[in-house]
Parts: structure tokens; sequence; C-alpha cells
């Protein structure tokens, strides 16, 4: 499973009225909207079956494209853990879920971006977690502060987690 979240730039979304130098503006918003959602390629992609636990891909932008920077693990994830599941960034920090880790229980591990690579920042857990929680099934970060979901916490309700990173 290929999970891939991108936040375009908001300079990225028309306004209408739009006019496109290349005549663009002739088409319908929905197809305008469908071309922008093709491009550019997601900066951050999760791949949970990778590695059997798990991995979360970085990429830039380079003068010749799209390039791969860094390769994303937990610090402990384990065979199954869907390492990757969610994934969200926000400026040089990364949020990745593993909603598998400790037998359902859930993890989310948080990135930040050093001068030369990325390092693990913190491996965050829910207070109140327990087995089937899948904590970090779904993830969001806005600079520093990182929501967390737990799907099945409370059948069939669930539990939504705020962190300060």
């Amino acid at each position: 499973m290929l999970c891939v979240w991108r936040r375009p730039p908001l300079q990225d979304v028309p306004s209408p009225p739009f006019a496109h130098p290349d005549g663009l503006s002739d088409l319908p918003s929905t197809q305008l909207s469908q071309l922008q959602q093709r491009e550019p390629p997601p900066p951050v992609v999760g791949a949970t079956r990778r590695d059997s636990s798990g991995r979360a891909y970085v990429f830039t932008k380079t003068t010749t494209g799209w390039k791969q920077s860094a390769e994303l693990a937990g610090s402990d994830t384990a065979s199954g853990d869907y390492f990757g599941h969610s994934v969200a960034i926000s400026s040089t920090t990364v949020v990745v879920g593993a909603y598998r880790h400790a037998i359902l229980a859930g993890r989310t591990y948080v990135f930040t971006k050093t001068a030369s690579s990325w390092r693990q920042l913190t491996e965050l857990k829910g207070s109140d977690t327990i087995v089937g929680a899948q904590f970090g099934r779904s993830v969001a970060i806005s600079g520093t502060t990182a929501v967390i979901g737990g799907f099945a916490r409370s059948k069939p309700i669930g539990r939504v987690y705020v962190f300060r990173v």
C-alpha cells in the first residue's frame, strides 16, 4: 500500500477568474483542479510494507526535477507496524504514523531536518492508548502542532490527540 500526502502551496491555487498564459482559462474548474492535483509530485510518501515494517520518503525539488532526499524509519518499528500509513509535513518536520505498532496500539514518529539529514526527534504515544487503539492511523501537522487520530480507541468513536512538537 502506498500512502501519499501533499499540501500545495497556497499561491498555486488560483482564485477565479483564472487567466493562464497558455489559454487554460477555458477549461472547466474541475479540470483545472485535476491539473493542480497532479503537479507537483508529493514531497512525502509512505510505503507501509517496505522492509516489512514500512518507510517514509522525503523528496526535494532540484533544478532537474524531484529527487528522494531521505528515507525515514522509526527507531523501534517491527515487521507489520505499517510505518508510513499516514504521513504529514510542515516546514522541516515530518510526522509518520505506524498504527499497527505494539499490537495495534500504534505510535507516531516525529522527524526534523538538520543541516545535512533528517533525524527522529521523538516517538509519540497517546496518554490512554491500549491494544487496538490504532494511534497514528491519521496524522496532521501545522507548525509545531501535531494532530494524531486513534481509529478504534472507543469503538466506534475513536480519539484525537494534539501535541506540541
